[in-house]
């Protein structure tokens, strides 16, 4: 995202409400064929311009957060650049934007500008995960980083969560979503959900994944819960293997 847009609409943002306030201090309205309305109407068309080009921007980086948050900007920026006389609102509006972006933008968009980490091939090779969503191929890239860097808890966190995103995209996309769903509609807990695929007909699973998934459910239980218990590189890397083959048997069931 160009900072150089971002400092643009924040700069014409500035102008807007000035002209808003000096036209509150002197009462007198926003709309018409004075100086006032000639002034608010340019920096409005300015205003509505330049986010278009920072909307666009930002959604080149499909972050989806950003693109819900980007639906709430756009809606203070329908109320500052209306073509009327609701000065006040216009500046309470100006006040939210410039907070929402503070506090939960700016951060974001820091975030995503700086240079990713390459991908690791260790536990989870990357070309296993290329080509799935977005948040599939991360999870994948936390996992390897975890195991890369050291943090194995942390690791056998993020394989339970990959796993457990992944045998619900098999179930979703296979259109059997219910069997794995509670009465009231909730996804069943990791535990139930490994009882489930490694008996479900219509994901094909081999032995090797069936014997070993309840045992990677353990063993994320115990990177997760267990308080006296630090995992180490061992613990891991005797799952390797199965690992690797529920990863990619599991994707192989989303086609």
């Amino acid at each position: 995202m160009s900072k150089e847009i971002a400092s643009s609409f924040f700069n014409l943002l500035e102008q807007i409400e000035h002209t808003v306030r000096m036209a509150k201090r002197h009462q007198k309205t926003l709309v018409g064929a004075h100086a006032y309305g000639k002034n608010f109407h340019t920096q409005a068309a300015e205003v509505i311009k330049e986010f278009s080009l920072l909307r666009k921007s930002i959604e080149a980086l499909d972050y989806p957060s950003l693109s819900a948050k980007l639906v709430e900007v756009q809606s203070l920026v329908d109320i500052i650049t209306a073509l009327n006389n609701a000065k006040d609102e216009k500046l309470k509006a100006i006040e939210q934007l410039r907070f929402l972006w503070k506090s939960e933008i700016e951060g974001i968009l820091e975030h995503l500008g700086r240079t990713p980490r390459p991908y690791v091939d260790i536990l989870i090779p990357k070309n296993v995960v290329e080509g799935q969503p977005k948040w599939i191929e991360r999870i994948a890239y936390q996992v390897n980083g975890c195991y890369n860097d050291g943090y194995y808890d942390a690791c056998a966190v993020m394989i339970r969560r990959l796993l457990e995103t992944l045998i619900i995209e098999c179930y979703e996309r296979k259109g059997i979503g219910d069997r794995i769903r509670s009465q009231n509609g909730d996804y069943l807990g990791f535990a139930d959900i490994v009882g489930k695929v490694i008996n479900e007909p219509m994901v094909k699973l081999s032995r090797v994944s069936k014997r070993g998934l309840p045992k990677l459910k353990d063993l994320g239980h115990t990177g997760a819960h267990t308080r006296r218990v630090i995992l180490g590189k061992s613990d891991i890397e005797k799952h390797d293997h199965t690992i690797r083959v529920a990863v990619e048997e599991l994707i192989t069931n989303l086609t």
